[in-house]
């Protein structure tokens, strides 16, 4: 039995390492704006022959594994490449795993999956491609984000009888313009109602009466929509006008209403017209030529339009010091992050790196996460980023990233700085980058109303996914810690052996960042372990690709 598991571990690494085990690819999606998301990707292409079970003749019972005998593995791996060498693939596929911010959300055997949001939030989805060997790398990202979007700006339906604030009326006759009606001739509710019959007609009068409602700022909108009720009684010569315009210029129709009838929630998408503009008017104007005519009413009235901010989501960061000496020092500086989404999403990642002089940019350098709440403000104050002396001299670029993947940034900032030259050049253009190094002080912290910093501290026990994975010698993993924890975080090959112990022992609250250097261990899978007595006990599978 020992040595069909060890026959198994050595086919599989090798099988890992060999196998072209390629993710989905053009990942796209669709929200109805509802909860409802529609996936769809396409398959990936496998290259040549990835599959081996098929040329051993495996053991099927107690009494069959008592006795078998391994086979030569180099006949199989012969008898393997000979069918690649042939051209006879065979498609290893399995089926798909669908991730939903980084957590499996279900398997599905075609290119295309549907799913229905728990709440209104900003999703990632990737997908990934599994085979007889293990799963593949994740496809592209698509975010959707969910929050209604739409907001009323005008729903009035008269039913407290007044006229409503900001409404207001440009008569030719005062006692006989725009008022609100409980008369239930026209609407069996209170309505808007013009009496042209009331004003008599001797002398003929041109009655033109017009309703207008509250001005309108459509400047950060990419939707309107006017929406109404209207019933008309006419005699001779007159009109019931729906118009609009813009800065004071011209009215522009929309409708033009002469003829008995009533027409119920009358919509017009007025987006092209009037999304972008700042300054919009919209009203009802009764137009009687020759004071013959008798009613109009408008009941109903709603003006719908989105808000999308030029800049919705903005970081700023803020230099304080941006020369260094030549000996290195601290660099000085706030991020401010401001939102004005209104819907609340977890496990936003904030992080940063260093452009170095000669247009490289650094590993990450620091990393926290936090919960976006609605109308977001947050200000990191006075954090301090070391600047060691051996950094080559020239101009830098202090960046920053928030985004809910750290392969996937949403919104970035940064800021120059200078590192002044030293008068001893020696060993220039030897400068490695190491992490150590560059110590950053601060983070994560909020000032907080009275001034004092608070510290954002995780919510729950939480190892994110490990990226990268599949991985070629090296990959990074997060534990996010709410208190102080007794923690051990090993790795484990698939004998069970533990190979290394990234965390053991007390660590502090927050997060931690945490690296498997597996370059000494040989191609295959491994499994990452995190435990907490009685708070987290996850277990992650790892690719070490070579």
């Amino acid at each position: 039995m020992r040595t069909v598991a060890l026959l198994l571990c050595v086919i599989l690494t090798v099988g890992v390492a060999n196998a072209q085990m390629n993710p989905p690819t053009g990942l796209t999606s669709t929200h109805d704006g509802d909860g409802h998301v529609e996936l769809n990707w396409n398959s990936p292409n496998v290259l040549g022959a990835t599959s081996w079970q098929d040329l051993v003749d495996w053991p099927e019972s107690d009494v069959e594994r008592a006795e078998w005998e391994a086979p030569n593995f180099d006949e199989v791996r012969s008898q393997w490449e000979a069918l690649q060498s042939q051209g006879n693939q065979l498609d290893d596929l399995q089926f798909f795993f669908v991730y939903r911010n980084g957590q499996q959300l279900d398997i599905t055997y075609d290119t295309q999956y549907e799913d229905v949001l728990p709440s209104e939030n900003t999703y990632v989805y990737t997908v990934t491609a599994f085979y007889d060997l293990g799963e593949s790398n994740h496809s592209n990202e698509v975010t959707v984000t969910w929050f209604d979007q739409v907001a009323t700006a005008i729903d009035e339906d008269f039913n407290d009888g007044e006229m409503p604030d900001g409404w207001t009326v440009e008569a030719t006759i005062a006692s006989h313009t725009w008022e609100i009606s409980s008369n239930n001739n026209l609407f069996p509710t209170p309505y808007a109602l013009v009496d042209s019959d009331a004003a008599g007609n001797n002398p003929p009068i041109h009655l033109q009466e017009r309703l207008l409602l509250p001005p309108f700022d459509f400047s950060e909108t990419s939707f309107v929509e006017f929406v109404y009720s209207s019933n008309f009684v006419e005699y001779v010569d007159e009109h019931g006008y729906v118009q609009y315009r813009i800065a004071n210029g011209d009215w522009v129709t929309i409708n033009d209403i002469n003829q008995d009838g009533e027409q119920i929630g009358v919509t017009h998408d007025l987006t092209a017209e009037l999304a972008g503009e700042s300054d919009v008017d919209l009203s009802f104007f009764y137009d009687d030529m020759t004071n013959w005519g008798f009613y109009w009413g408008i009941d109903d009235v709603e003006v719908s339009r989105d808000y999308v901010p030029s800049d919705p989501v903005r970081l700023e960061m803020i230099g304080r010091s941006n020369i260094i000496p030549a000996d290195g020092g601290w660099l000085g500086f706030d991020v401010h992050f401001i939102s004005t989404l209104p819907n609340t999403v977890q496990n936003v990642k904030y992080w940063t790196t260093i452009t170095m002089p000669d247009g490289t940019e650094s590993d990450r350098l620091a990393l926290t996460t936090f919960t976006h709440t609605p109308n977001m403000d947050v200000l990191y104050e006075a954090l301090q980023q070391e600047i060691p002396a051996n950094a080559p001299a020239g101009e830098y670029f202090y960046n920053g990233y928030v985004g809910l993947s750290l392969n996937n940034p949403q919104i970035e900032g940064s800021f120059r700085f200078v590192k002044l030259p030293s008068e001893n050049t020696d060993g220039a253009g030897e400068f490695v980058f190491d992490p150590s190094e560059w110590e950053l002080l601060g983070l994560p912290g909020e000032v907080t109303a009275n001034g004092e910093i608070a510290v954002n501290l995780p919510s729950d026990y939480e190892l994110d996914l490990a990226y990268p994975n599949p991985f070629n010698a090296m990959t990074s993993l997060t534990l996010r810690l709410p208190e102080v924890s007794p923690v051990t975080v090993a790795v484990y090959n698939v004998m069970g052996q533990q190979v290394a112990t990234l965390a053991k022992g007390s660590l502090d609250a927050g997060v931690h960042n945490l690296s498997f250097d597996a370059s000494d261990l040989a191609s295959g899978i491994y499994f990452v372990r995190a435990s907490v007595p009685g708070q987290l006990n996850h277990v992650q599978k790892l690719v070490l690709m070579k």
